[in-house]
């Protein structure tokens, strides 16, 4: 009885996960080769590309929490919380800017960001900039940046460098 149940769950196993038998025991899974995305990622080999779907992130622009120097770099947003230049510091680049978006769900940075897995205020620094940056490379962020009447959707792109 206990080798029927055996048999059953080898198969139901097989079953489930679409696998061939070869050879009696070895198993050879199906391979899911379909990528879409919006943007390609090509590694320094250019015949590898990295083409995930992005999903997308929409941040409201905190003035408080997002510094940027408009005379000495223009189109670079640092964090508050960001780490001082000699440790490696986190950025936003733009990349584009748009007048009319349909955003389903804004989010707060600053909350996003001390809530996360990157943040904690016991370390020094508060902040893994490193792994922040490599958290917000699977995704396509937007800067919600309201002026007067007017909404502005700024496309961004996460950075990490030493200096």
């Amino acid at each position: 009885m206990k080798k029927a149940m055996t048999i059953i769950s080898l198969i139901m196993i097989l079953i489930s996960c679409k696998a061939q038998v070869v050879n009696g025991d070895e198993f050879i899974q199906p391979l899911d080769l379909q990528y879409n995305s919006y943007y390609s990622y090509h590694d320094e080999d250019t015949s590898v590309i990295d083409s995930r779907v992005k999903d997308t992130l929409f941040f409201t622009y905190d003035n408080k929490y997002i510094s940027a120097d408009v005379e000495i770099t223009p189109h670079k947003f640092y964090l508050v919380d960001g780490s001082p230049p000699n440790n490696g510091t986190f950025f936003f680049e733009k990349i584009n800017a748009i007048d009319d978006l349909n955003a389903k769900r804004i989010l707060s940075l600053k909350k996003f960001i001390r809530s996360s897995q990157f943040y904690d205020k016991n370390k020094k620094p508060k902040l893994n900039d490193y792994k922040l940056w490599l958290y917000f490379n699977g995704y396509v962020i937007f800067l919600i940046k309201k002026d007067h009447k007017k909404t502005k959707y700024i496309e961004v792109k996460s950075f990490f460098i030493i200096e």
